[in-house]
C-alpha cells in the first residue's frame, strides 16, 4: 500500500499551526510562571 507524502506531512502541519496558535499563551504562561 502506497502513502502520498502529504499524507504524511499532514499531521505535521495541523501540530505547527495548533503551536503556533498556543505560542503566544504559552509564551505569557512562562512570563507568569517565572515572575
Amino acid at each position: 500500500m502506497y502513502i502520498p507524502r502529504w499524507v504524511l506531512l499532514f499531521p505535521l502541519v495541523v501540530a505547527v499551526g495548533l503551536l503556533w496558535k498556543e505560542f503566544p499563551a504559552l509564551v505569557r504562561y512562562v512570563k507568569i510562571e517565572r515572575m
